[in-house]
């Protein structure tokens, strides 16, 4: 090499010296772009590992948050559907976790995960032996072990031994990233002429690091928050379901002990009367929130009378308010016309919940309500002299299972459903909900809705239930739960029906094709063992004069309904049944002129 110095120095052209380091320069920029190169790819493989890190991660605590809950309410309601979910997820669980092990091994040499895997196994025994508890309707027994320090300890060594692994992986691959970077940042210093773009492009990747650790960390915080958030809500249902359960089974027993006063009898029966229609607001609060977040709730558009909506409500809650010593009054700006095009049913529900609010959290004034029409919208103001909120409690109000503070609910109860329900359903009438407050000065929450009005319909006139009769009225009942199907046909057999009871779709049919005198209705359960109401109603249908069908079903989803009127059914009923309702339908279904009706009597 000093040779070829000096041979250079001598006498070399200035065009072989400019060659000679131009092509060494050559060779220097294709070492640079090769390690360049590399580094990239580093970079871009940590990165990968990451985010399949981050993956794996979440996709454990979503699916061990699954399989807890599926326990725990399993444990708390005695449902056996809750162990098909468990059985759904449980091997998907020990896949991931598997998938987590591998990749410390592909990553770090050595295997992390071993005690999650050990933890998750004893868990999941624990989950499993608990289920065969609740399959032998041992409950008490299965929230023993739900509850048990054995199941707490391998809960957190399973937790921290998932925040180990991450943090062992994570660990690894920045500083990997970190060293690949640095690559790329001596790369970029030997070849500043030549390479300024890849210099600019070492900022971005640099730039995009940092944000996708801030993004990582938000996601993080996300997570952890929403976790949170999911195990208050469990714990918020629990309570929830569990407390009229208690009320219902403890007074059961004393209305049940004829030893006990009569009186005090009648009113346990009131009190279970209570408790399971607090019950039923629960399970139709939490059903018509799950259609909400899935976006399948079905919304009418009718003619509706907003002031007479506003007269139930005032009713509905008037005693509420006067046993409360609280003043409840509406008013309303003249108008020819309060008519509006909206859903009857979701508007009640809203204003219910708005008015029950306004008067459980006002210990002394009043509740006011004020509809008006401004700018095109309706505006209806429910103000009260309430307690009030601070702006921190106003802003998570209408998060599901959210109150104001977590001394609200065990002061005054509730989920923290009714306004997140509210909230939505207004967004779906084409409305929202506005809200004014500040502590001891009371609140007001407004519904802002379209202002469509238009002409008043002719009310028909609504005949009194209580004197509606079945008189004579042959009746066949399927239903596959005996204690539904006895009630059933007992308040039918009061209105002055005939009722032949069977238990499955299969005998309904068998009984239509052999009765010497036909049927004049079938009520059919949706949901039967071997042949359900819907293949029922389907092969009743295409019998010569088939009789009229009504279907019963605890499924309130509009296509549910669809399918059972176009299987034949006129009409579909949901659960728990009122039975006010239920007579007053069968008597226009049996009617002669009903569109429906078959009307075999006297044929």
């Amino acid at each position: 090499m000093p040779n070829v110095w000096s041979w250079i120095k001598r006498g070399c052209p200035i065009g072989a010296a400019s060659l000679c380091m131009a092509s060494l320069a050559s060779i220097v920029l294709a070492v640079c772009v090769a390690w360049l190169s590399q580094s990239i790819i580093q970079v871009l493989g940590a990165s990968e590992r990451a985010v399949e890190v981050a993956r794996l991660g979440g996709t454990i605590e979503r699916l061990d948050e699954v399989l807890s809950a599926s326990a725990q309410m399993a444990a708390a309601t005695g449902d056996l559907a809750w162990k098909e979910r468990y059985d759904a997820h449980v091997g998907t669980l020990d896949a991931t976790i598997a998938s987590l092990e591998s990749l410390s091994e592909q990553v770090l040499g050595r295997r992390y995960g071993d005690d999650v895997h050990d933890a998750n196994d004893v868990l999941v025994d624990i989950e499993r032996r608990a289920f065969e508890h609740i399959e032998r309707a041992e409950i008490a027994q299965a929230q023993a072990l739900l509850d048990g320090g054995d199941y707490t300890r391998n809960k957190r060594v399973y937790a921290r031994g998932i925040v180990q692994a991450q943090a062992a992986l994570d660990a690894f691959l920045i500083d990997r990233r970190g060293n690949a970077l640095r690559g790329i940042a001596w790369a970029g210093g030997f070849t500043v002429a030549s390479l300024l773009a890849i210099g600019v492009a070492l900022r971005s990747a640099l730039m995009l690091v940092r944000r996708d650790s801030e993004v990582r960390a938000r996601e993080a915080r996300l997570m952890f928050d929403a976790a949170a958030a999911k195990a208050d809500m469990v714990a918020r249902v629990c309570h929830e379901v569990r407390t009229p359960l208690t009320a219902i089974l403890g007074y059961a027993d004393i209305a049940s002990d004829e030893q006990v006063e009569e009186a005090v009898r009648r009113e346990s029966v009131e009190t279970i009367r209570r408790s399971g229609r607090h019950l039923g607001a629960l399970i139709d609060d939490l059903l018509d929130l799950s259609k909400l977040e899935a976006g399948a709730m079905d919304i009418r558009h009718d003619p509706v009378h907003l002031d007479r909506v506003i007269a139930e409500v005032v009713d509905l809650i008037g005693a509420r308010a006067e046993a409360s010593h609280l003043t409840l009054q509406w008013v309303m700006e003249p108008r020819s016309s309060w008519c509006v095009m909206t859903d009857e049913l979701r508007l009640r529900q809203v204003l219910i919940n708005l008015v029950a609010n306004a008067v459980k959290f006002t210990p002394a004034g009043s509740v006011t309500i004020d509809a008006r029409c401004v700018d095109g919208r309706i505006r209806v103001d429910v103000r009260d002299t309430g307690v009030g909120m601070t702006r921190e409690q106003a802003e998570r109000l209408f998060q599901p299972f959210a109150q104001g503070d977590a001394s609200i609910g065990r002061r005054f109860g509730g989920t923290g459903l009714g306004l997140a329900i509210s909230k939505a359903l207004a967004e779906q009438l084409g409305g929202t909900i506005e809200l004014q407050s500040a502590p001891r000065r009371g609140s007001t929450f407004t519904l802002v809705l379209p202002a469509e009005f238009t002409a008043s319909p002719e009310q028909p006139e609504t005949p009194d239930d209580s004197l509606l009769r079945l008189e004579g009225l042959r009746v066949l009942l399927a239903d596959d739960g005996e204690d539904n199907r006895r009630l059933i046909a007992f308040h039918l057999g009061r209105a002055g029906a005939h009722v032949t009871e069977v238990c499955d779709g299969d005998e309904a049919v068998r009984a239509v094709r052999t009765t010497s005198q036909p049927f004049d209705l079938v009520v059919l359960d949706r949901d039967m063992p071997w042949v359900d109401g819907i293949t029922a109603a389907r092969q009743i249908n295409a019998l010569d004069r088939a009789p009229t069908m009504l279907m019963l079903s605890a499924s309130t989803d509009a296509a549910d309904r669809r399918e059972s009127l176009a299987a034949g059914c006129v009409a579909y009923e949901t659960k728990p049944v009122d039975f006010s309702r239920l007579i007053r339908v069968c008597h226009e279904l049996t009617t002669p002129g009903h569109p429906g009706a078959t009307y075999a009597r006297g044929a």
